[in-house]
């Protein structure tokens, strides 16, 4: 360390000097640059003099303005969305036309290697899913877990129900613990934020069998697809182990969208629609009163024929229930801009998806602001900030023990039975023994989920020195997740249902509130060679982690008629559930580009203690190593990469396993505590996971085929387990590490642009 701080104070002060001599004598330059196939003027391009640090950024039409040393000078030209170009400007030379190509494939884009470094995705030596902004909002999706469905291979996402508000469970590369935490980590620029799943109370009147079944919201939910710039998938071990324990079942890095140099831009989307029910499971049609009644011989004859010809012999339950075609509408408003100095992005969504279920819905308001900063030219701020509320009416659907949910209804009920209300008073079933009556449970039941959540996160980049030959930059991140989530449960005592259970009506008032608020600091000291082809990035730095949750539900049974305050009925139960979490993690690595770039290699290594485990100031460590070799111009590859990758992470305990909770009792007419059933081994820590990935990664047909492929072999040790006991020890389970899982795969995606033109594109995509 010591070696190091010597080197970067010598090396700024020859930086300085050279800074010095090159201001002593500057020209302006002016130019333009525009896209090599199209001819349009490609704003917000960085122009940089090499080996200096002259620098600016285009404006709206593509023209620059720079002051540059005399004499002949090296421009680097870089823009999101192009591939990297270099332009040699002669000496006395003060104008320049550059024209930059497209990067269809996204080769030059940049992808995670650490807390504050990353590499293009040409040298990646993992396989890194990403998807863009238009890829996420060109079909409609009401969250962004919806809209990330079928676009990065070896990803699998499915859907809890078709209830709108999301409710998504993502899976990277398979099943990775029994007991554990299998959610990937999402990280919102730079903000590693909750994706917590909250029960909305529905297993109150299901008796769906726990929490876990109440087909509830997860929080990902939250964010606006409109705002998004780009999403990087980290999928492995040795892609996600920066992030500590939380990454052990992969990252979803999400970056957002910022302003660039120019004049305002404005734009506005809105979209129209309906849903429809796509395919009916299907209901038996009874051919003849005759038929109806041989099927159901312990039912009356008159009655049977009766409700056959009410109903006129069939109604479509289905269609009945799931047949609202209400409008659904989106208007996401957005205007972006700003200067060399400063750069801003601000967003606002109004949205409703309506569900197919009558009674069922999904609202959805979002502002977004983010504003890039530049504080004299060696500090550089960036603050974003997002506020947002959501309103979920999911109805029920899901587990049911106790025959209230749409289809469990309509499979005890013959279709010659007519629902629907007869002067305002909806039927009794009297198929089901608890008379229930779906239009009325529809009609009645109120289960509304409502969620304010702010996300807010500064990034503070501050560059000691750049020179020709390194730089020094420190990134430290601040950032806060809060959210307050309620969710207000109404049964009334007229549900026919209601009176099963001998305490007709039901009322839950349920409150959650998570904070997250994360620190990160970062040093990178990067070493280019004069000729660019060497470059060695070294970076070290710390991640505290602190995460707070508090959850409240309040039950009532048996309330006074018309009365839904918690307060108002014989029977009144509350539970708490409290959680804090903290870790602590520091890591170092290793990034070298060897061969002209062509070679890349990396190492790293984190050490991470937590409270979540037994021994909180022990640390566990978890290296990686990674490889890709580049090779160009061989048969029909224009680009070809081989690559491997090792990486370690933790998978660390659940908030309590480690200890044994109290639980309230009564002791002889007095309050008292009582010792809970579960036990937790004294060693208790997190699950290893290990994995070692190959691949490659081909270009053909001047880049606009892409196919990647890679095999994986991940190995978890020391699972987290449960276990009965004896009655005689006095506990009923205990939490223990144990047992393996290997865990063996393949993933392949193919991505070609047939047609890349001014005025039509065409990219399609296969994933295996």
């Amino acid at each position: 360390m010591r070696t190091l701080i010597v080197l970067a104070w010598a090396t700024l002060l020859g930086g300085l000097a050279t800074t010095a001599s090159a201001q002593a004598a500057q020209r302006p330059l002016t130019g333009t640059v525009s896209d090599a196939q199209s001819g349009a003027p490609v704003p917000a391009t960085q122009i940089h003099v090499r080996g200096t640090s002259f620098g600016t950024v285009t404006d709206g039409e593509g023209k620059f303005n720079l002051k540059v040393p005399e004499g002949a000078i090296t421009l680097e030209v870089r823009r999101i969305g192009y591939k990297p170009a270099t332009v040699a400007v002669a000496a006395g030379q003060n104008e320049v036309t550059i024209k930059i190509t497209a990067d269809v494939l996204r080769l030059t884009d940049q992808v995670i290697t650490g807390q504050a470094t990353t590499i293009s995705r040409a040298n990646s030596a993992n396989d890194v899913g990403s998807v863009g902004s238009q890829q996420l909002t060109e079909a409609h999706a009401a969250t962004l877990d919806n809209a990330l469905q079928g676009k990065v291979a070896g990803v699998e996402i499915t859907q809890n129900s078709g209830a709108p508000g999301g409710g998504m469970q993502i899976r990277m590369r398979g099943v990775t613990s029994i007991f554990g935490n299998s959610e990937p980590l999402y990280v919102v620029d730079g903000l590693p934020v909750s994706n917590a799943v909250t029960s909305n109370g529905l297993n109150t009147i299901t008796m769906g069998g726990g929490d876990n079944q109440d087909n509830s919201v997860n929080r990902i939910a939250d964010l606006n697809p409109n705002d998004i710039a780009s999403i990087e998938v980290l999928k492995g071990p040795s892609a996600a182990a920066i992030y500590g324990s939380e990454a052990a079942n992969g990252v979803v890095v999400i970056t957002t969208k910022r302003g660039s140099v120019g004049a305002p831009r404005f734009t506005f989307t809105q979209s129209f629609g309906t849903h429809e029910l796509e395919h009916k499971l299907g209901l038996r049609r009874f051919a003849s009163v005759a038929d109806a009644e041989a099927a159901f011989p312990h039912m009356s004859a008159d009655s049977i024929s009766a409700w056959f010809s009410e109903s006129g012999g069939f109604q479509d339950f289905e269609q009945q229930v799931y047949g609202d075609k209400s409008l659904s509408y989106s208007s996401n408003l957005s205007v972006s801009g700003g200067n060399q100095n400063t750069q801003y992005f601000l967003s606002g969504l109004g949205m409703h998806d309506n569900g197919i279920q009558h009674g069922t819905g999904y609202d959805k308001q979002s502002v977004r602001a983010n504003l890039t900063q530049l504080v004299g030219d060696k500090l550089q701020l960036q603050v974003n900030t997002n506020l947002i509320h959501t309103l979920t009416r999911r109805g029920i659907s899901n587990n049911d023990n106790a025959n209230v949910s749409p289809y469990v209804v309509f499979s005890a009920t013959p279709t010659f039975y007519d629902f629907r209300p007869v002067d305002g008073v909806y039927p009794r079933n009297p198929f089901l023994s608890n008379n229930s009556n779906p239009l009325q449970t529809i009609a009645l039941l109120q289960n509304p989920e409502d969620v304010f959540r702010f996300l807010g996160s500064v990034n503070a980049q501050y560059t000691a020195f750049t020179t020709a030959t390194q730089s020094l930059k420190g990134t430290l991140d601040l950032s806060i997740d809060h959210y307050n989530y309620n969710a207000s449960l109404y049964s009334p005592p007229a549900l026919y249902w209601e009176s099963a259970d001998g305490f007709p009506g039901t009322t839950q008032d349920g409150t959650s509130g998570e904070t997250r608020a994360p620190i990160a600091f970062t040093l990178a000291h990067t070493y280019p060679s004069p000729s660019n082809s060497f470059q060695a990035t070294t970076s070290a730095g710390f991640r505290r982690g602190y995460d707070d949750i508090n959850t409240v539900r309040v039950t009532t049974t048996d309330l006074l008629a018309g009365q839904q305050n918690i307060d108002r009925g014989a029977n009144v139960g509350a539970t708490q559930n409290r959680l804090l979490v903290r870790s602590f993690a520091g890591y170092a690595q290793e990034d070298v580009l060897l061969f002209d770039q062509r070679l890349f290699l990396s190492a790293g290594i984190l050490g991470q203690k937590s409270t979540n485990n037994a021994q909180v100031n022990k640390y566990f460590y978890y290296p990686k190593v990674a490889g890709s070799y580049r090779f160009q111009s061989i048969g029909p590859f224009n680009d070809l990469k081989v690559r491997a990758a090792y990486g370690e992470t933790g998978n660390e305990p659940t908030y309590g396993n480690k200890f044994s909770t109290l639980a309230a009792s009564v002791f002889q007419g007095l309050n008292a505590l009582q010792l809970g059933t579960v036990v937790a081994s004294p060693d208790l820590h997190p699950e290893r996971e290990k994995e070692l990935e190959v691949g490659v990664d081909a270009g053909m047909f001047n880049s606009r085929v892409a196919l990647s492929a890679t095999l994986y072999q991940k190995n978890n040790t020391d699972l987290l387990l449960q276990s009965r006991l004896a009655p005689s020890t006095g506990f009923g389970t205990r939490f223990f590490n144990g047992g393996e899982i290997r865990n063996r795969g393949g993933e392949a995606s193919l991505t070609a642009f047939p047609i890349q033109g001014k005025d039509l594109s065409w990219m399609t995509r296969v994933t295996y």
